[in-house]
């Protein structure tokens, strides 16, 4: 690939807590600090994540820093509008995949599978850096 794609993810909101404590899902949020990807988050996606940093006992200072990432242009495809679904996490994942255009989700879990039909792709934490470095070359 000459051309640089812009690369996107849906990170599940387990990903997101087990990356404290997991260094595979940590690596993920760490291409996501770097630039190498950008973050799709709904709206259902950033109160889910809120609300499972606050009841980690994140303080709100905090909060509005990952508010601020969330949200942020330049690292995150920020979808304020109401999820048209909302429900588990999985459906909020493929709900964000879907209206954003991301190519992965990543979840808590070490299983991957394939989106409904689309060309999205539930892969695990290694995975997706397989993926997302053979895609940038």
């Amino acid at each position: 690939m000459t051309e640089f794609m812009e690369q996107r993810a849906v990170i599940s909101p387990e990903a997101l807590i087990r990356s404290f404590f997991d260094l595979e899902c940590r690596s993920v949020l760490e291409y996501w600090r770097d630039g190498r990807i950008r973050l799709v988050v709904t709206r259902g996606l950033l109160k889910r994540y809120l609300t499972l940093l606050a009841n980690m006992g994140v303080g709100q200072d905090l909060l509005r820093r990952w508010i601020g990432w969330f949200t942020s242009p330049e690292k995150a495809v920020y979808l304020p509008d109401p999820d048209s679904k909302g429900g588990s996490d999985a459906e909020l994942c493929l709900e964000a995949a879907r209206l954003g255009q991301a190519r992965w989700i990543v979840p808590g879990d070490k299983t991957g599978r394939e989106g409904k039909g689309r060309k999205i792709r539930w892969v695990t934490p290694s995975g997706f850096q397989a993926d997302a470095d053979a895609t940038r070359q």
